[in-house]
């Protein structure tokens, strides 16, 4: 018996890759996934969903069915599609090598949304969206948040008030990067630029609902976290998150919501990169040697590429990994994976209250796979000869630090923010 999913409305540019891959597998060998298991090359993966949505979108498959590779899941099928849905990060480097222009991982995050039709989530991720959508996560942050208004009330920064930048704080912000967010207010006032915070987090790592599909909430978020920023009017508002967060608040946005934002939004390594360009950012030296990772995000869709490149050999050696720039090989933790694992699902957790034991063996394999996924990356880290790493991207820094640990390698990832600090001798 079938299981009735909710098929969506797929856009123009999904309307192409819904028939136009000619299986190449050109896309295989830049999947994080595909090295797990040749079963999750992203062109298998978007197959999955394909067959259920030609029972929509196809004349012959609304006819013919199996007969030409149309069906709908039967209950049986779910778990399946599940971790072939979590196989899969969002990085785009599959269409950055597709030879016709398809996004596979558009379609695997559309089989997300079909699964979540029929409550088929990580239990996680589900009760994120729900309590981001809701605003029911602010009192489980609340000894965070007044801690870092303490901090910046110190720095002389302003909380919840109009001015020239918008530091933007997350949940997640304050959960795993903390001293980041204070590093980052204390770079900002070094250089003397009228900067504030919002008085209460926006979102948890928002729109956690894209992570499984959930347009609902996705909306929802976006429209509370940009209607809050523009009551404020801050000229910039700027991002520390470089995963799906930068992504949703600097391009995504505006599709959804149907209006341009008021706002500038840039991750703060472009920011900072303008400050350095006009000669008020001046960086001493730092007696290291260090590599940059692009994260997916921030360097494939965002073309954020040279910025942080140029701001870290003003102040150390950098050696580049043998795959950087739009090659660069994700670490498999983005599209919420690395959320799901270990430490990260405690820390996330601490605002859920979700049922470890919910969904074990979907967790177990998943983390097991990750944690194969992201040792490709280290072990191309490793041969630059650096033992700092530094990026911009919450769980790329997880994924490089788990990685590392596991493999015995003697590597540790940073935020581009510390790192500056740093080099300003900041502490």
């Amino acid at each position: 018996m079938t299981v009735a999913v909710r098929i969506p409305v797929l856009t123009a540019p999904e309307i192409h890759y819904l028939e136009a891959c000619i299986g190449c597998a050109a896309c295989a060998p830049s999947c994080p996934y595909f090295y797990v298991s040749e079963e999750y090359s992203p062109v298998d993966k978007a197959e999955a969903a394909r067959r259920i949505l030609r029972t929509k979108y196809t004349f012959a498959g609304r006819i013919l069915g199996p007969l030409v590779g149309a069906k709908r899941p039967s209950e049986k099928d779910l778990d399946r599609l599940l971790d072939i849905a979590y196989r899969c990060t969002g990085c785009g480097s599959c269409y950055e090598t597709c030879t016709v222009g398809i996004y596979s991982g558009g379609l695997v995050f559309r089989l997300r949304e079909m699964l979540t039709s029929v409550n088929r989530a990580p239990a996680l991720l589900q009760k994120l969206s729900e309590v981001e959508a809701s605003g029911g996560y602010y009192e489980a942050l609340k000894e965070k948040l007044q801690k870092l208004v303490n901090e910046a009330g110190r720095l002389g920064v302003k909380v919840g008030a109009k001015a020239e930048v918008l530091l933007m704080v997350t949940g997640a912000d304050l959960l795993v990067g903390f001293e980041t967010v204070v590093n980052a207010l204390k770079v900002l006032r070094r250089l003397g630029v009228d900067v504030a915070i919002p008085e209460r987090p926006l979102g948890i790592r928002p729109p956690v609902g894209y992570l499984i599909g959930d347009t609902s909430s996705t909306r929802k978020v976006l429209e509370d976290i940009v209607g809050y920023i523009e009551r404020i009017a801050p000229k910039t508002v700027a991002l520390l998150d470089g995963s799906h967060v930068y992504k949703y608040l600097r391009f995504e946005a505006s599709a959804i919501l149907g209006k341009k934002p008021s706002f500038e939004v840039k991750h703060i390594v472009e920011l900072l990169y303008d400050y350095a360009k006009a000669g008020v950012l001046k960086l001493g030296k730092v007696e290291e040697k260090v590599t940059w990772h692009d994260p997916c995000y921030l360097s494939r869709w965002g073309g954020v590429r040279e910025e942080p490149r140029a701001l870290l050999v003003s102040a150390a050696e950098l050696v580049e990994a043998p795959k950087r720039y739009g090659e660069v090989s994700c670490t498999g933790g983005g599209g919420g994976v690395a959320m799901l694992h270990g430490k990260q699902f405690e820390i996330y957790n601490s605002i859920t209250g979700v049922d470890p034991s919910q969904q074990g063996e979907f967790l177990r394999k998943l983390n097991t796979d990750f944690e194969k996924a992201v040792s490709r990356r280290i072990n191309e880290l490793k041969v630059t000869g650096a033992k700092t790493v530094v990026t911009a991207c919450w769980d790329c820094i997880y994924s490089i630090n788990t990685g590392a640990q596991l493999g015995g390698v003697e590597l540790r990832a940073v935020h581009i923010v510390d790192f500056i600090a740093k080099a300003l001798g900041i502490s």
